[in-house]
């Protein structure tokens, strides 16, 4: 499932096209699309969907999130989202989304030959959000007025939330309790706390519960929550050393190996400030006191906002973490939160980051040096079955190059992307 986030409400006259359509502007609001393979898309027409199915009624909106009747036409700070990627109903192939400049949004089947395909009669600030598979293919309206894009996480039991902050600095949440039954049903929206800035990041380690992180009245913020949206208790992770500038969180949580115990498991919190990535970790028990410093990538910084923080989904991967971000020189590196050491009496197994490895960088003169504060290159990373993971990449010539590569030692030493060059964007 994808999340879109729009300006302007569901028309009737919702449809897909080959990329050629505009779109109309309005409030910012929350979309869901129940997105699979591009034969079977359900477009919204009078009411009823193509294939006979009957669209769900919008779940009932907390008023605190709707009060303005001003536009939101874009997301405050950071870097820009307009690349994507999910997987369809169909494993053996993913969807790479593109936001374009007047709010269009389009998306191309990378194991197809269909090219582009543009939503009418609807305009996105963001390239949508990626939370799982569904069999429904349409988009509906949840509400809200936010003003950074969405976040979802799916728990180990199927069940789903979506985070957000609105213009008003609250985090607010909404579940669905199981996103394998139909009708699928989303509950009202719920404060979880205030004083919010950016983007909050989500994980799920334990069955019902999720891992929240975020900035917050200047500082980092972590909570632990139940699907059912109960406030969590948050607690001040602090920022690292002489941050000035204080980048969006991301967050990994693994799964406790072995019985008994906090069934929370490890947790690892990863942001990047003054173009430098620091990590904070949870061992089950203790957050360690201090931030530690991950080696650089090469000679410069990093990109603010530009990684991507994955959950292996694997038989040898599907205890780790990944990393992808985009340094200052344009290049995109990979860093794995990979097994080191376990303890027998408790059970419980220990990660840490395990070292940068280059993936990508432009070609020839193409390589240009990038603002290490605001960059308009973006770039989309997904894990799936199997060990795999896809990769799309935007270049300094504003084209899209794509990887996908297998791995059955959980790491990517070694490996050697093979990367494609995309269709486009439209």
């Amino acid at each position: 499932m994808c999340l879109g986030f729009l300006h302007g409400q569901l028309s009737p006259g919702t449809r897909l096209h080959h990329a050629a359509g505009k779109m109309s502007f309005g409030r910012g609001k929350i979309l869901v699309c129940f997105a699979a393979l591009l034969s079977v898309v359900i477009a919204n027409n009078g009411g009823r969907n193509i294939n006979g199915l009957t669209p769900q009624a919008r779940a009932t909106l907390d008023k605190r999130n709707c009060s303005s009747s001003s536009p939101i036409h874009e997301t405050k700070g950071g870097i820009t989202r307009h690349l994507g990627i999910s997987r369809p109903e169909n494993f053996n192939t993913v969807w790479t989304w593109w936001l374009d400049s007047d709010g269009s949004l389009s998306w191309i089947d990378l194991g197809s030959k269909a090219g582009w395909q543009t939503y009418d009669s609807l305009s996105f600030i963001t390239a949508p959000a990626f939370l799982k598979r569904l069999g429904l293919h349409e988009w509906r309206d949840l509400g809200g007025r936010f003003a950074y894009r969405p976040t979802s996480v799916s728990g180990t039991t199927g069940l789903s939330g979506i985070f957000g902050v609105n213009d008003k600095g609250e985090l607010l949440y909404s579940t669905l309790d199981n996103q394998y039954f139909v009708p699928l049903t989303w509950s009202d929206w719920a404060l979880l706390g205030t004083g919010f800035t950016g983007e909050v990041a989500a994980a799920s380690s334990s069955p019902g519960y999720f891992e929240l992180v975020g900035i917050a009245n200047g500082t980092y913020k972590q909570g632990y929550t139940e699907y059912q949206g109960g406030v969590p208790q948050w607690i001040d992770l602090g920022v690292p050393p002489n941050s000035i500038e204080l980048g969006w969180p991301k967050i990994i949580a693994i799964p406790k190996s072995g019985a008994g115990g906090n069934q929370r498991g490890l947790i690892d919190v990863v942001v990047v400030t003054d173009g430098v990535v620091w990590h904070k970790y949870y061992d089950g028990a203790l957050w360690t006191e201090e931030w530690t410093r991950l080696p650089r990538t090469h000679d410069g910084l990093e990109i603010t906002n530009s990684q991507e923080l994955l959950f292996g989904d694997g038989s040898s991967i599907a205890s780790n973490g990944y990393i992808f971000s985009r340094g200052s020189d344009s290049c995109v590196y990979q860093n794995q939160f990979g097994y080191v050491g376990y303890n027998e009496t408790t059970g419980q197994r220990y990660n840490d980051w395990l070292g940068w490895n280059n993936l990508w960088c432009p070609e020839g003169d193409s390589l240009v040096p990038t603002d290490s504060r605001q960059s308009p290159l973006s770039i989309a990373a997904i894990s799936l079955y199997d060990n795999r993971f896809d990769l799309v990449v935007e270049t300094p010539r504003g084209t899209l190059e794509h990887s996908q590569f297998y791995h059955n030692n959980g790491t990517f030493e070694g490996v050697v992307p093979n990367w494609v060059a995309v269709e486009g964007p439209p």
